[in-house]
């Protein structure tokens, strides 16, 4: 299991460098745990929407909102962006069960005019949201998505600590490493979840599971139930 800190050090490798981090908290020590910690949100964020990894999909019915006169026409209903949202997959009926369903919907920010909120419209009633969120815990990447995104953070600061050309030569080389990692990465989820075609919502059972003679089955990160001995 991956820590920030063996991610950094990862990263800085890469690089050549051999210094070896102690510690991913502030105040930072080095030049180089700054830079780090400046380029880690940014590298972290780019992975996740280039993986879409499982883990990082969140879904909950949505939070209505009241706008009152300010409900646009061409909408039905309003509803509140989840918190730490990098991007939303889809707004679903409460009875979806694939992926396909996702419907119509458009995001835009309303103000109150003393806040600003970001807004979710769509037509749909008691809606479900799914979204990305920044996970910031490195406690369930895997291996290939840590190896990529420590790349991607190695390229994002190969510039500052190399400088010139050759600096730039070898960011563009581990950016190019990164993302073959990260696609990688992006065939690994899918590969875990290929047998699941159903949304995952946690209580459908799959007709290809069913017809096996398994009784209640949850398609979730979760074990199946009532499975025959």
């Amino acid at each position: 299991m991956a820590s920030l800190v063996s991610i950094w050090n990862l990263a800085l490798s890469h690089l050549g460098n051999k210094a070896g981090l102690s510690s991913a908290s502030e105040p930072y020590a080095s030049r180089e745990a700054e830079l780090c910690g400046q380029f880690w949100p940014i590298a972290r964020q780019f992975a996740i929407v280039k993986c879409k990894p499982s883990w990082a999909r969140r879904r909950i019915t949505a939070a209505l909102l009241d706008l009152g006169t300010e409900q646009p026409t061409q909408w039905l209903y309003a509803y509140s962006k989840p918190e730490n949202c990098l991007e939303l997959i889809g707004i679903y009926g409460p009875d979806a069960v694939r992926d396909e369903d996702r419907q119509p919907c458009r995001v835009e920010t309303w103000t109150d005019g003393a806040d600003n909120y970001d807004v979710i419209y769509t037509n749909v009633e008691t809606a479900v949201v799914r979204w990305l969120t920044d996970e910031e815990s490195p406690d369930r990447y895997h291996a290939a998505f840590t190896t990529g995104v420590s790349y991607l953070l190695a390229a994002y600061i190969a510039g500052p600590i190399v400088k010139g050309k050759a600096g730039m030569d070898l960011a563009e080389g581990l950016e190019k490493k990164a993302l073959s990692y990260l696609m990688l990465s992006e065939t690994h989820d899918a590969n875990q979840n290929s047998a699941a075609e159903v949304f995952r919502d946690g209580n459908h059972a799959a007709s290809w599971i069913s017809a096996r003679g398994f009784g209640d089955v949850v398609i979730a990160d979760a074990a199946v139930l009532n499975a025959p001995e």
